[in-house]
């Protein structure tokens, strides 16, 4: 299915739970820091309304909709604009904006989290098997590999990827792995104050 808007085309694709809407073709990919996270969207809004709605604000680049097994989405959606200006407008049209009598959307940037930290790794598996065995499940890279502070027989690795979509993604895979890593090893989202090697 496509949407034409503003001499644009938006074609739409369903994967893994999520509705991509666009980008249109030949239009450059703008950085993930014009990203704009809404929640407490009506959960019948497809995207012959979102796509008129957030293009107020300007070009959309891309619409990622959260959709349930029912076919209604989840009342969330990810929404790129393909300019800074754009997307800080949005960010003050769209926080708070009421639809219908019902529903106040909340808006922010998104955080796009694009790391993860791998744990309690058997200091007997050496720094190259990690590293090619997670890439390779993966696709991103291994930023840093090093021993636990309080715990020196194990191993963590800091993964990092392009978006918080790929990463989120990742993660699944990853999950599947750990016990070749050890019976005690687990994944969890990057926070750079615990783990402040990169």
């Amino acid at each position: 299915m496509s949407v034409f808007w503003n001499g644009l085309e938006y074609s739409t694709v369903q994967v893994n739970g999520q509705r991509f809407i666009g980008p249109p073709s030949g239009l450059p990919e703008p950085p993930y820091d014009w990203e704009l996270f809404v929640k407490h969207l009506p959960r019948n809004l497809f995207e012959r309304e979102l796509i008129p709605l957030f293009s107020t604000a300007g070009p959309l680049y891309q619409i990622r909709l959260l959709m349930c097994f029912s076919g209604l989405n989840r009342g969330i959606a990810y929404v790129r604009y393909t300019c800074q200006e754009d997307f800080q407008r949005a960010l003050c049209m769209f926080h708070k904006l009421q639809l219908g009598t019902r529903f106040v959307l909340y808006a922010c940037q998104s955080l796009n989290m694009r790391k993860l930290v791998m744990l309690n790794i058997d200091s007997g598996v050496k720094s190259e098997a990690i590293r090619g065995f997670v890439e390779t499940v993966s696709g991103g890279i291994c930023v840093y590999i090093g021993e636990r502070k309080f715990h020196p027989e194990k191993k963590y690795t800091i993964v990092q990827f392009k978006c918080h979509y790929e990463t989120a993604l990742a993660r699944r895979k990853l999950m599947m792995i750990l016990p070749f890593f050890g019976d005690d090893c687990y994944i969890k989202w990057y926070n750079r104050e615990k783990y402040p090697k990169n």
